[in-house]
């Protein structure tokens, strides 16, 4: 379902896709980027177990602002930061692994994320087959929190893949950096 000319509705860090396009006369589904909930307990240093509670949403990912040629036909949308894209079946496909990555991340929190330097975002990595990275950049942010509770958003950023290592400042357990957020402690 789509906002006003074809643009997805718009939220803070929470955007709904519509169920499927079509782009250059071809119809492509984007049910994959529908918002997820996830659940995992957390074991901290003095033993307390707590449990996080995930809503997993994703951004424009499969649409692109690099210079792509605006194509009759082509499917546009204005992303999450107010630039205009196009739609890239390239991202498109590689969007398709995106929810079993985070699954992944999630259902075993002690998978080590990297601590970006340049902005606000933290990757995970895994290897595809062509031997390049693919990196997914995300947010993590507290909604709510409880005695032994967090309501937590997980906002997937941007996802590639790319030849070179991206730079990171720590690398920490996916728990930990939920912790580390939802208690507000510095990395």
């Amino acid at each position: 379902m789509g906002g006003p000319l074809g643009r997805p509705f718009h939220y803070v860090t929470r955007l709904i896709h519509p169920a499927e396009i079509i782009h250059c006369g071809a119809v492509y589904s984007l049910s994959h980027m529908t918002s997820t909930n996830h659940n995992f307990d957390w074991s901290l240093r003095d033993k307390r177990v707590i449990r996080f509670h995930y809503e997993v949403n994703y951004s424009n990912h499969c649409y692109s602002d690099a210079g792509l040629q605006k194509a009759v036909g082509s499917y546009m949308v204005a992303d999450h930061h107010g630039v205009e894209r196009v739609f890239c079946p390239t991202r498109h496909r590689t969007s398709l692994d995106l929810p079993a990555i985070i699954d992944g991340l999630i259902a075993k929190p002690t998978t080590s994320v990297g601590v970006c330097f340049e902005t606000p975002n933290y990757n995970v990595f895994r290897t595809t087959v062509d031997k390049d990275y693919f990196y997914v950049f995300f947010h993590v942010k507290t909604i709510a929190s409880g005695a032994a509770s967090y309501r937590m958003r997980l906002f997937v950023e941007s996802a590639y893949s790319k030849a070179k290592a991206v730079p990171t400042r720590r690398k920490i357990p996916f728990g930990m950096l939920s912790e580390y957020v939802a208690t507000s402690r510095k990395f």
